[in-house]
């Protein structure tokens, strides 16, 4: 909870202290000059944000952390190349060693304030600045779109996002990321000057046989960095990466599916449905099956093979194609489950590592067959 001293919003009290208060603890002093911030700065405290009169908005999340989470109008009004100086200012951030306190920045940072149309009947932009990628994220919004991004492609050359239509139904799309230097030119202050420039986000639409939408979603990390695919499970309970082509179309990759697909479908009824997704989709060399009784199955779409494993120490390792064998492994790939079409396991010692991976990658990120190598 934070506690300013008095109401920072009316210009003859300005903000004399500020307290930070978690659960039951005592309340603690936060001093904004550790962070290179006056309490003179603030213009409004609310529900743990900071705005102050440079129109920068700050996350309070206890009394030594200080996130710079976007701008707002004030920033852009009083800044004529606003993207290059908001830009300009986050390299600045990120280089500082002055300060006490280090002021975090958040990874997506909002920007307020941006509009299309005239001003008589002008229409709100969202945006964003991409901190590690360093790029803009702009986009025109429909009537009841409720927008908001959750990382950047592989490539960098858009940015993942996810529409909010209520609990538990999730629309997913992708938005073009802008550079920096071509937005001075396309905005005048606030207000866009043509609004071809900036599109609007295209949404994944979803057929029946996947669900209505997605229950969660997000993107894969590099490291610290979210970038790259993003994966979500639809309503039906299938697990699914979507990527986009070089022509800017979705693709669809069939990751797994979850106890709520397998809870609708059972017995042999489970095969059945897995053999037609994969018939629609394209699919990784196995496909995870949630099963009863914290099993897990792997299913071969091109033998049409479920294979059971039992053991939740082992994870896939690889496919013989030729003995329509499956191979799991530990960690350590030291040793190995091998499963054979009847369902046969046997343990096989791989200390030598006899057994390997062809084409290096790790599923499910890459799609290799592999195998056995003597």
């Amino acid at each position: 909870m934070v506690i300013p001293h008095n109401d920072p919003t009316n210009d003859d009290k300005p903000l004399h202290a500020l307290y930070v208060q978690k659960d039951n603890t005592d309340a603690k002093a936060m001093n904004l000059a550790d962070f290179g911030l006056t309490n003179g700065e603030v213009l409004t405290i609310k529900n743990a944000l900071i705005t102050t009169k440079q129109g920068f908005i700050y996350q309070l999340s206890n009394d030594r952390i200080l996130t710079l989470s976007g701008i707002e109008n004030a920033f852009i009004e009083n800044n004529r190349d606003w993207s290059i100086a908001f830009a300009t200012h986050i390299k600045q951030l990120q280089g500082s060693t002055r300060k006490k306190e280090t002021i975090q920045i958040a990874l997506h940072l909002s920007i307020s304030g941006l509009l299309q149309g005239d001003e008589n009947q002008s229409i709100p932009l969202l945006a964003w600045y991409a901190k590690d990628s360093q790029h803009f994220v702009i986009c025109k919004t429909d009537l009841g779109q409720n927008l908001t991004i959750c990382g950047i492609s592989d490539g960098l050359k858009g940015a993942w996002m996810l529409n909010n239509k209520g609990v538990k139904n999730k629309e997913i799309g992708y938005v073009p990321v802008m550079n920096a230097s071509l937005l001075p030119s396309l905005f005048t202050g606030s207000v866009l000057q043509n609004e071809d420039s900036v599109p609007a986000a295209n949404v994944l639409t979803l057929d029946n046989m996947l669900g209505d939408g997605f229950i969660s979603a997000r993107v894969n990390r590099k490291g610290t960095v979210i970038e790259g695919d993003i994966q979500g499970v639809t309503s039906k309970g299938i697990l699914l990466n979507i990527s986009m082509t070089h022509d800017n179309e979705f693709k669809i990759t069939l990751i797994a599916v979850t106890d709520i697909f397998t809870d609708e479908y059972r017995g042999d009824h489970l095969k059945t449905a897995l053999h037609s997704l994969c018939q629609n989709y394209s699919y990784n060399e196995m496909v995870i099956v949630a099963l009863p009784d914290n099993k897990k199955g792997y299913y071969q779409p091109k033998k049409n093979i479920l294979f059971i494993l039992a053991n939740e120490k082992y994870n896939y390792f690889g496919f013989d194609s030729k003995k329509i064998e499956a191979y799991f492994s530990r960690c350590d790939e030291q040793y190995l489950i091998r499963i054979n079409s009847q369902g046969q396991d046997k343990l096989i010692d791989n200390q030598q590592h006899c057994y390997q991976r062809e084409g290096g990658g790790y599923y499910p990120r890459y799609g290799f067959y592999r195998n056995t190598v003597s």
